[in-house]
């Protein structure tokens, strides 16, 4: 049984140093800083999505969707990142359409919730992001997060199966 206590808990946390060189996954900016949204994003979707048979079979059930990511970075304040999956394509910037569902979620949340460290539900939940849109496009974007991490599917609620407009 799952510790309940840590179930309950949330804490942010920046990262320090050039933290993204210590990940294999995220390619390094060709400047010397911090990868954007956008380049953290398509790191991902490239390395761990793109190579995982089991994430290539999950997104073959889902609608295409259109995810819009918007991480608050401290500094550079924020930045967008546009996500189809099904077929997956990641572009830079803010939308120019509406998004199925729109993420807002600060920028090291979301760093570690592509490194599988954070469900990217708990920063929601604690009140330190929120989302717009279908509920069934953010458990797509959750399942698909998971399992690129090597995280078991979790069954849904029948109120939301896998692909359901």
């Amino acid at each position: 049984m799952k510790d309940l206590d840590s179930e309950l808990e949330y804490e942010y946390k920046e990262p320090s140093g050039k933290w993204w060189e210590e990940l294999e996954w995220i390619f390094p900016p060709e400047e010397d800083r911090e990868p954007t949204c956008y380049e953290m994003v398509q790191s991902f979707i490239i390395n761990k999505v793109v190579p995982c048979a089991k994430c290539v079979e999950l997104s073959g059930r889902f609608l295409p969707r259109v995810i819009t990511i918007e991480a608050e970075h401290p500094i550079r304040g924020n930045e967008y990142s546009r996500i189809i999956i099904s077929p997956v394509d990641v572009a830079d910037g803010a939308p120019t359409v509406e998004p199925d569902l729109l993420i807002h979620i600060k920028y090291y949340d979301l760093l570690r919730v592509l490194d599988g460290e954070l469900d990217i539900m708990k920063p929601l939940f604690f009140g330190e992001g929120w989302l717009i849109g279908n509920t069934t496009t953010g458990f797509d974007l959750k399942d698909l997060v998971d399992v690129a991490n090597g995280k078991e599917l979790v069954e849904r609620p029948k109120a939301w199966p896998i692909g359901h407009p």
